[in-house]
């Protein structure tokens, strides 16, 4: 197997470079929990990654103590003893392999093994190094893609040992952990599974938008940010706006689609402090801007890209230097989806400013846009309470940050006064708390205006 590239060291990341080779295979394992107290589960995790550019079958054995520390048998039982796994090129994952201790188990340090072959078809070049491969840039990975490998990040980990072969064999190199049985009480009955997780695929091979927007920081810089104005901007995200929320089972009204891309459109002035649109009003917001990144070496910025929008266009750009000069296009076509989600967390916040609520911390609030924006992705059907809960509200209380040269604001405004009244017969039990903040917002954002 030839050397050609070295590809992410998913697995060093979380054993902390502890690693044992099975041919075209990479391995640890842990025990979690560990200590376990007797008459509860223990899983088996193996951590598996192929070092090659070629699909491998692996398949892996679990073992088990015959006996506890008394002599007893049947002190450990596992379910599924072998799993057999089809593992794509380069690919990482995750065998989980439960182990059920009986509540009469001795206390004491146990060994579980895990025997593992790997069968490669073919001829294959070598794309991690035998010592691990290349950094991992969590920026680029979906969250929840994050947060496992994170979690798998605070295990402990075990590495392999040589056994000596019998008369008749059975010796090799396997993976061993120890386990402490503590001393416990029946538990919960489990009924767990063995099961395999893919946690990092080739697609997921991305480059770090900070090192993009390095490398097209003269396009972004004269092109992009020049472009990004609500004159440009704000008619072609209305229009899409309507067509995405009708795809997903909820058709907007002309007013509410604008509201929400006038949303969207604060987002993207806010990429260049506002200085090259038109007229605006609103104070800076440093987590939103582009602009200041580009006075510095992007590439040793310590904190990872959060635009969504920013990393979906970056790497439209990488594909076609065209993009830049024609993002009032691309934009609203291609990264719709990346900007909304920018969007809804940015309406979340504003919806607690104007209404005086709390609708959760940031690693909440985060998982509701993610989980909406998957709502969106599948089809719906959205309801009121998806549509008005944060956009619409958020937009009505920020309706006046965006308003175009020509646009006659008070015709605007009347037609936000009717919104609760054309949607009256959506009212429920359920959503009625809604209708009462969305009325409150209504008001004190119009309130100025003596309306």
């Amino acid at each position: 197997m030839a050397d050609t590239q070295n590809f992410p060291d998913i697995l060093g990341y979380v054993s902390k470079n502890l690693r044992a080779d099975f041919g075209p295979v990479q391995a640890v394992m842990a025990l979690a929990p560990n200590p376990v107290k007797a008459g509860r589960a223990v899983t088996v995790v193996v951590v598996l990654q192929n070092v090659v550019d070629a699909p491998v079958e692996v398949l892996t054995t679990l073992e088990v103590p015959e006996r506890d520390l008394d002599g007893k048998p049947k002190r450990f039982i596992a379910k599924s003893q072998r799993l057999a796994i089809g593992m794509q090129a380069a690919e990482v994952g995750m065998v989980t392999l439960p182990v059920t201790t009986m509540p009469v188990t001795v206390p004491g340090i146990y060994k579980l093994s895990i025997s593992l072959s790997a069968k490669l078809n073919g001829r294959a070049s070598r794309i991690r190094k035998q010592d691990g491969g290349g950094a991992v840039s969590m920026a680029v990975l979906p969250r929840q893609q994050q947060q496992q490998i994170e979690t798998l990040k605070k295990l402990r980990y075990f590495g392999a040992v040589q056994r000596k072969g019998g008369l008749f064999g059975g010796g090799g190199q396997v993976l061993e952990a120890a386990l402490k049985v503590e001393e416990g009480t029946i538990g919960a009955v489990v009924d767990l599974k063995a099961d395999y997780r893919t946690l990092w695929a080739r697609h997921d091979l991305r480059e770090d938008p900070r090192v993009l927007l390095e490398r097209h920081k003269t396009a972004v810089l004269e092109h992009l940010l020049p472009s990004l104005d609500r004159t440009r901007l704000l008619e072609p995200l209305t229009q899409h706006t309507l067509a995405r929320f009708r795809d997903a089972g909820y058709g907007l009204s002309d007013v509410e689609a604008s509201l929400i891309a006038r949303l969207m459109v604060h987002i993207v002035e806010y990429a260049c402090t506002g200085e090259q649109t038109h007229g605006r009003t609103y104070l800076p917001r440093s987590e939103y801007e582009v602009a200041p990144l580009l006075q510095r070496q992007t590439k040793s910025l310590a904190a990872p890209i959060r635009l969504n929008w920013l990393d979906a266009i970056l790497r439209l750009m990488d594909d076609d230097d065209r993009i830049a000069r024609f993002a009032t296009k691309f934009l609203p076509e291609r990264c719709y989806d990346p900007l909304l989600h920018d969007t809804l967390l940015y309406a979340m916040h504003a919806v607690e400013a104007a209404a005086g609520i709390e609708l959760g911390t940031d690693d909440e609030l985060e998982k509701a846009a993610e989980d909406w924006m998957t709502k969106l992705q599948d089809g719906g059907p959205l309801t009121f309470a998806d549509v008005y809960l944060p956009l619409v509200v958020a937009g009505i209380a920020l309706h006046d940050d965006i308003v175009l040269p020509e646009e006659n604001i008070k015709t605007l405004q009347v037609e936000i006064q009717r919104l609760l009244s054309n949607r009256a017969e959506e009212r429920t039990e359920d959503n009625a708390a809604l209708f009462e903040i969305t009325r409150d917002v209504t008001q004190k954002a119009l309130f100025k205006y003596g309306l």
